[in-house]
C-alpha cells in the first residue's frame, strides 16, 4: 500500500534503504518534499508506463514503479524514465525454479531500455 504524508516525513533520511510508496503526483511530491531519495510507484501496472513519463519532472523525482509489472515490460518503463523496476510479485509463481528462470530474462529485457 502506499504511504506517504506524515509517515513519510517522519521516514529518517538517512535510511534510503526503503522508500515511500505513492500512486498519485501529490503522493509523490509529498515524498519528495520529505527527503526521500526515490519514489515506489505502487500498484504501477495499473498505471503503465505513460503515468511515469508525466509526472516524474514535477517535481523531478527518481520513480521506481512495481507491482504487476512482468520483465518484458521493464525496457517500457525504463525508457518512460523510472530509474528502477520492481517485479517482484512476477517472478514467485511457479516455484523457486521458474523463479530462477524470470530472474535471468530480467537483465535483457532491462538492456532494451
Amino acid at each position: 500500500m502506499p504511504w506517504t504524508g506524515e509517515r513519510a516525513k517522519r521516514w529518517p533520511v538517512s535510511r534510503r534503504e526503503g522508500s515511500p510508496g505513492a500512486q498519485a503526483p501529490t503522493e509523490i511530491q509529498q515524498a519528495m518534499e520529505a527527503g526521500c531519495g526515490m519514489v515506489k510507484v505502487f500498484p504501477a501496472g495499473q498505471l503503465g508506463p505513460g503515468f511515469v513519463t508525466a509526472v516524474r519532472t514535477a517535481p523531478p523525482a527518481p520513480l521506481v514503479p512495481t507491482g504487476g509489472i512482468p520483465a518484458a515490460d521493464a525496457a517500457d518503463w525504463l525508457r518512460a524514465g523510472a530509474v528502477a523496476v520492481g517485479v517482484g510479485g512476477r517472478l514467485t509463481p511457479g516455484g523457486p525454479e521458474r523463479a530462477a528462470e524470470r530472474a535471468a530474462e530480467l537483465p535483457a529485457a532491462a538492456a532494451m531500455a
